[in-house]
């Protein structure tokens, strides 16, 4: 992939650039495909740079094709999230090495 432009204004607190009329790279987009209805689509940065206003590094996507590209697939142990997650929607084995760590401690203070 070739080199991002960047926006250089002002960002949101989620890192997008941002002006007057909103998200900058939407604005970039609806100019580059003025024929093109984006209301209600995603536009996903393939280059994965939320400042980026490269039209050909954004992807027009429908919101579940969008969350599906951004799902988390493994805890930041490694984890596959997807079938060690408990009902409360934590990682099964991270909660085993938190409950090993806090017995360990609780030995060792009586």
């Amino acid at each position: 992939m070739d080199e991002c432009i960047l926006h250089t204004g002002h960002f949101d607190r989620n890192g997008y650039g941002m002006s007057n009329c909103g998200p900058t790279h939407r604005r970039e987009y609806r100019k580059a495909n003025p024929d093109i209805d984006i209301t209600g689509l995603h536009l996903h940065h393939l280059c994965g740079v939320r400042a980026c206003i490269k039209v050909e590094h954004l992807a027009l996507l429908t919101s579940v094709e969008h969350r599906k590209l951004h799902l988390i697939k493994h805890c930041k142990r490694g984890h596959e999230v997807s079938i060690t997650r408990d009902r409360y929607g934590a990682c099964k084995p991270c909660a085993a090495i938190r409950a090993r760590a806090y017995r360990a401690r609780m030995a060792v203070k009586s």
